[in-house]
Order: structure tokens, then sequence, then C-alpha cells
């Protein structure tokens, strides 16, 4: 499967987009997790191109995606006028400077059994209402290095 790029008006470009994202989630719900590296890229590229590169696919340790939001490095005077100009407090992971995030697009459903439970965001689904942080908390540490609530 390959994403041939294009030029788009702004409501093709959503629209193109909401299908993309639909389409993924159909298919990992049909299909399962994906552990395919070249699957994942051409995910991931779709993703990036459809949306000029704001939103991606990110895959957990089991081959889950879920559709992610880029946000890149803000200073706290950017977001808030006379604060200091120090990076904003999201950018920075166990004391380092990451230059960019990425927040789930979409407010996150658990998949997987026990131990394996995970969170994921995909589009359309009905995320369970009344879990407690912690569980939220391991639900996305499950999710492998890299992966925090």
């Amino acid at each position: 499967m390959k994403y041939v790029n294009g030029k788009y008006f702004s409501r093709e470009i959503a629209v193109k987009g909401r299908e993309l994202e639909m389409q993924l989630a159909r298919d990992f719900f049909t299909k399962g997790p994906t552990t395919s590296v070249d699957t994942q890229r051409d995910w991931q590229k779709r993703m990036e191109d459809i949306t000029f590169g704001k939103n991606t696919v990110i895959y957990d340790d089991l081959g889950n995606p879920s559709v992610m939001v880029k946000f890149t490095v803000k200073t706290l005077d950017e977001l808030i006028p006379g604060a200091p100009t120090s990076p904003h407090p999201a950018f920075i992971v166990n004391g380092k400077m990451k230059p960019e995030i990425f927040i789930s697009k979409y407010q996150n459903i658990v998949v997987g059994a026990s131990d394996s439970e995970r969170a994921i965001s995909l589009p359309m689904q009905d995320p369970r209402a009344s879990i407690s942080f912690d569980n939220a908390r391991q639900y996305c540490a499950n999710k492998g290095t890299g992966w925090h609530l």
C-alpha cells in the first residue's frame, strides 16, 4: 500500500486525513498489530504527508498504532506574555530538552489483556470512562520505552 502525495484544498485535506485515520483503525481492528517496519513506515509517511507533518502514526513495542500530534518546542514566553524564555516544562524529559513531543490525537482506548493492556489513540473509539490515574499511567507505560502519560 503506497500513498501518492498531491495537491489538495483544505477541505480535501481534512476529508483525506479523516479517511486515512479511519482506514488505519479498520486495519488495526481487523488485522491486529503490525510488526512490519515497512508497513509502519508507510502509515507514518501517509499520515505525515496528508497533514503536512502535523500528525503521525507511532507504534508501540507490540505494533499497536496511535495517531499522534507533533508539537515543536515552545518557550514559556511564546505561550504566556511576560513569562521567562525557558522551554515549556512539557519539553523537558528526564532533565533534557526535547525538540518535539507527541500527544495523542484522540482520547485513548485500552487494548490487550491483563498485563499487556495498553493505551492507543485511534478515531471513533469509545474509551473506558472510569479508570484510575495509576491505571492510565500503567497502560501508557506498558507500551514500551519512551511512552508515558
